[in-house]
């Protein structure tokens, strides 16, 4: 589960598939924001970063 208000992404890599079932709960007028999609760039930027994290 993720906190309200901390972006995070989902996503599979070059050579593994994801899929992703999201069950969310939602305050009056307020729900999950879906923010736009990565570039191959970004992607690979941020999975780096957070491997490098992981270690």
């Amino acid at each position: 589960m993720c906190p309200p208000g901390i972006k995070h992404w989902h996503g599979a890599s070059p050579d593994t598939a994801m899929t992703h079932i999201a069950i969310g709960e939602s305050e009056p007028g307020k729900n999950a924001q879906w923010f736009g999609k990565l570039s191959d760039e970004e992607y690979a930027k941020a999975a780096t970063e957070a491997n490098d994290g992981a270690n």
